[in-house]
């Protein structure tokens, strides 16, 4: 489940990214650029409540594993963010 969200949060700012710069209008660059900002909101909402939880319990393996799999999406998706800005 994770891996695809992951994967689904970098997919949004990739293609909203190449929609802003092919739009012709003010209305469709800031869609575009809204769609990038919801896409970082949605994944810090869940890497936030992926921490409660895993502070919650810490030797439950589940949350370890969630934890473990944001720890390693988090910095495609910095990236992801970064590349985004520059065009922006």
């Amino acid at each position: 489940m994770y891996v695809q969200m992951g994967e689904a949060y970098i997919q949004t700012i990739q293609k909203e990214t190449k929609n802003f710069n092919e739009v012709a209008d003010f209305e469709g660059a800031h869609q575009a650029f809204v769609a990038i900002l919801n896409a970082n909101s949605h994944f810090n909402t869940t890497r936030v409540m992926a921490s409660i939880r895993n502070s919650q319990d810490t030797n439950d393996e589940f949350y370890r594993k969630e934890m473990e799999y944001i720890f390693e999406i988090e910095p495609q998706i910095d990236v992801e963010m970064k590349n985004s800005m520059k065009v922006i």
